[in-house]
C-alpha cells in the first residue's frame, strides 16, 4: 500500500466503530499493534475501476497518455484462486462501512456481542442481610461465577483477536468518500516473500509479480479490451497495440476531449 495514511484511516475508522458499538476500548491498540507486526509493506493491492473511461482516471494516472484494459473475469478468478488472493469493492460510504464491520469484521450484531461478554453496567453489589446472602446462592456459587466470569474473559480475548485479524483484511477496501467517482475493486495480497522494486516518484516501490496465466502464449489472455487514453497520437498509439498478438483486438480510442499538451 504505496498511501501508508489510508490504510490507517482505514483501521483509525474501524477502532472507532468497535469502541462505539460494541465497547471494545482497546481496538485501537491491538489493531495499530497488530498491524505493525503485518508490517504494512507486506499488503499488496491490484486497483480495477468499474468506469472504462473516466477523466478523473486519465487526469490522476496517466498525465502523459495511457491505456484502459479490461480483463476476462473467469481468468482473473482463477489467477485469485492459484494465488490465493481475494477481491473485494472499495467502501465510500460510512454507513456501508458501518455494516461491513457489524456483518463481516465483528460477525455478530453489536447487542449480541454485548450480551455474550456481559458489557454493560456492573452487577449491584449484593446485600448483607441474612435474606439477601441466602438468595445470592453462598459461597459455592460465587466461585462457580467467577470460573464463568475467566472463561468468559478467554472467550472475549479470543474473539477479539478473530476481529482484529479480519479486519486488517479489510481495511484496504475502506477507502474515503471523495473518490467514490472511481467505483474501484481491490485485489489484495498479504505476503511476506521478498518482492521486487520499482522506480516511484520519490523511492524505490515494491511490488508483486504474480501472472494472470500461468503459461502467457497467443491469445493467452481473453476478452481484453484496451482504450487508449486522450494523448497527442492516439491513433499511432491505438495502431500500436494492435501489433501485440497476445492482447485482443478490441482495441478504441478515448470519447473524452481532454488535451493537456
Amino acid at each position: 500500500m504505496n498511501d501508508s495514511s489510508e490504510y490507517d484511516d482505514a483501521i483509525e475508522f474501524i477502532s472507532k466503530v468497535l469502541k462505539e458499538d460494541y465497547g471494545i476500548e482497546d481496538a485501537e491498540h491491538q489493531l495499530t499493534y497488530e498491524t505493525q507486526e503485518l508490517d504494512k509493506g507486506n499488503v499488496y493491492s491490484f486497483s480495477l475501476s468499474e468506469e472504462e473511461d473516466l477523466l478523473s482516471q486519465w487526469r490522476g494516472y496517466t498525465p502523459n497518455g495511457g491505456y484502459c484494459l479490461s480483463f476476462d473475469s473467469a481468468q482473473l478468478t482463477q489467477m485469485m484462486q492459484s494465488q490465493g488472493l481475494r477481491i473485494g469493492k472499495c467502501l465510500y460510504d460510512e454507513k456501508e462501512k458501518r455494516d461491513v464491520i457489524h456483518k463481516h469484521i465483528a460477525g455478530i450484531p453489536p447487542e449480541q456481542y454485548k450480551s455474550s461478554y456481559h458489557i454493560g453496567p456492573s452487577r449491584e453489589p449484593r446485600g448483607d442481610t441474612p435474606e439477601e446472602k441466602a438468595l445470592d446462592a453462598i459461597n459455592i456459587e460465587r466461585e462457580v461465577e467467577l470460573s464463568s466470569q475467566h472463561k468468559r474473559e478467554r472467550d472475549k480475548y479470543d474473539y477479539n483477536m478473530e476481529i482484529f485479524e479480519r479486519a486488517r483484511i479489510y481495511a484496504p477496501l475502506f477507502k474515503h468518500e471523495k473518490f467514490s467517482e472511481e467505483k474501484e475493486w481491490r485485489i489484495i495480497a498479504v505476503k511476506r516473500e521478498l518482492p521486487e522494486l520499482r522506480e516511484g516518484k520519490s523511492f524505490l516501490v515494491p511490488y508483486l509479480k504474480i501472472p494472470i496465466v500461468e503459461d502467457l502464449k497467443k491469445d493467452a489472455l481473453h476478452k481484453v479490451k484496451i482504450i487508449v487514453g486522450p494523448g497527442p497520437h492516439m491513433e499511432l498509439a491505438r495502431r500500436a497495440c494492435e501489433l501485440l498478438d497476445i492482447l485482443s483486438k478490441d482495441i478504441t480510442i478515448s470519447k473524452i476531449p481532454f488535451r493537456n499538451w
